[in-house]
């Protein structure tokens, strides 16, 4: 196979409400992972700090592969459209430390 016959494959998506570039954009941000089963491709998690955003936009804490129900992984895999929603509206809504993203937001534009 030749380089020009290599087809990428998109896996993962960073989602936050922080501009690229700003210093804390790594600490507010999210990620849309594409995630693979036993059988193959089983859909995208919205994940952070060991989390997983589910279908109702709460945040539950990723059990080991091997302890995840059929009732969880319905809940908490989504189709890309969805994840990618789902992350969108949770992203302005991180806090760290008490400080939301319009605080940090804010506070650069003091400065």
């Amino acid at each position: 196979m030749t380089a020009a016959e290599l087809e990428p494959v998109v896996t993962q998506y960073t989602v936050c409400a922080l501009p690229e570039g700003h210093m804390d954009y790594s600490l507010f941000s999210m990620t849309v992972d594409r995630v693979m089963g036993y059988e193959g491709v089983s859909g995208w998690a919205v994940r952070r700090m060991g989390r997983c955003l589910d279908r109702k936009g709460r945040w539950d804490h990723e059990p080991q592969p091997s302890s995840r129900t059929n009732g969880w992984i319905r809940q908490n895999r989504h189709d890309l459209e969805k994840a990618l929603e789902l992350a969108k509206v949770a992203a302005p809504l991180v806090t760290i430390n008490g400080l939301s993203v319009e605080h940090v937001l804010n506070r650069g534009a003091s400065r």
